[in-house]
Order: C-alpha cells, then structure tokens, then sequence
C-alpha cells in the first residue's frame, strides 16, 4: 500500500521557517526539487527566520513558498538504512537571521514522478490541462504490478509526495516528526 507523506506540524508550537525565495540560494534547486529533477550542486547556506511563538525543530522542517523537503540527518539515516535511491541529498545551513544559530539539514530532492490515481474512483477538480486542481478524497489504482519506487512524487500534482509502508513504518518506528501519513481516500486539500 501506498500512502500520502505530507509536511505537518502536530504542535503549534514547531518550527515555521519563513524564507523569502531570493534567499533559497539556488532557485534551480527549488525548481528542480519541485519537479522531481536531477541537479547537482554544493553546500547550501539559507537565511531563516523562525515564525512567531515555535521553536521546536521537528525532523522534517516545515518552510511555506520551498517547494523542497527539509530532512535532518535523523531522517537521511532512516532512508539510507532502507536502501532508498530516488533522493538527491544536499547539505543547508540554515542561518537564524535573529541570533546567528545554524542549523544543519538537508535539501531532499524526491527524483521521479509516477501517475498512480483512480480518477473514476477519487474526487478532485481538475485544471484544463488534465493536472488536479483540488483534492476531496483520492483513491490509487491497484498499484502491485507497477513498479513503482519506495518514496515518489504525484505526477499530476508535484506537491504531494507518496511513500510504501516500509518508509511509513520505519518513520514511525524511529518517531520522526514534521511528517504525518494518510491514506489517500482520507487525504484533501
């Protein structure tokens, strides 16, 4: 089974990086991660400022208007250990524009998109060119004869980012937080 993997937060208390995209760094690596491309690149350094009242830093780090994921070491080891090969790595700072602090984690670049969406069966909205629009409920086509990798994003709608019970499990196992799990028939936005 596969299910929805989606950047939350279950306290209000998390951190919210609030970054301006002129201080991504490399806007290619925004794009690319937002489209499930290679690229390649250096160290990363990005100027943060936490939202007001959090300060919690959960093991995937939420950040609005970045179209990547934020992992902590925590995190890449988990996926290392199940021998997970569609993520490119690269290494931020993250520099408190307030106090100076750094914070060490990592740009995870999801490489591949792959349609799996019973649209017969699922209830979304659709834009002209055949993308989804909106999301009420979705339900995935029997999946099993697919060969589908273990972490992969939607290719009609970039955003969502889908995973097999493996990594659910392991994310679970390991207690990683900023992540939360649903089945796709439960998931809407």
């Amino acid at each position: 089974m596969y299910w929805i993997m989606s950047t939350e937060r279950s306290e209000n208390n998390e951190a919210v990086l609030e970054i301006q995209s002129s201080s991504f760094g490399n806007e290619s690596i925004n794009f690319a991660c937002g489209e499930s491309k290679i690229v390649t690149n250096e160290n990363i350094v990005i100027d943060y400022q936490l939202g007001e009242g959090t300060n919690i830093y959960t093991d995937n780090l939420m950040c609005y208007g970045i179209k990547s994921l934020f992992f902590n070491e925590k995190i890449k080891n988990t996926l290392d250990c199940l021998d997970v090969k569609n993520i490119d790595y690269y290494e931020v700072d993250l520099i408190n524009v307030k106090n100076g602090g750094c914070l060490n984690y990592y740009i995870a670049n999801i490489i591949g998109t792959f349609e799996c969406v019973d649209y017969d069966n699922s209830e979304v909205e659709l834009w002209p060119n055949g993308k989804i629009e909106q999301i009420d409920s979705l339900t995935f086509i029997d999946t099993s004869k697919m060969d589908l990798p273990p972490i992969f994003r939607l290719s009609s709608f970039l955003p969502l980012v889908i995973v097999n019970n493996e990594i659910k499990k392991a994310f679970e196992d390991n207690n990683i937080t900023g992540l939360k799990f649903y089945k796709p028939v439960n998931f809407y936005l």
